[in-house]
């Protein structure tokens, strides 16, 4: 892997200041760390994302869910990280490549 050097990074350990991981390149993508293990995915979150892959927009899944909108922004954000995802529609393709959806 090679790792890109960001605004006050170690790049020795690959994390910054912020404790987050640095930018790493991986399979001709930047990303802000490398693939986790999609098993982590906790079963909100694949609740979530299974109401993504249907097209709901975040509003109709706090709605459908009974959560706050705010709630599911965190959450569509931490599926967006644990599937290393640029985005919700990249995160769906991402869950069915692993059967996940």
């Amino acid at each position: 892997m090679n790792i890109e050097k960001t605004a006050k990074t170690d790049i020795r350990s690959g994390i910054t200041n912020g404790g987050r991981p640095a930018t790493i390149k991986i399979e001709g993508r930047y990303q802000k760390r490398p693939p986790s293990d999609p098993t982590l995915l906790t079963e909100p979150l694949l609740a979530v994302l299974r109401l993504m892959a249907e097209g709901m927009t975040g509003k109709a899944i706090a709605a459908a869910l009974g959560k706050d909108k705010s709630t599911i922004s965190r959450q569509m954000s931490a599926i967006c990280n644990r599937l290393a995802a640029h985005g919700r529609e990249d995160a769906v393709a991402r869950g069915r490549e692993l059967g996940l959806v």
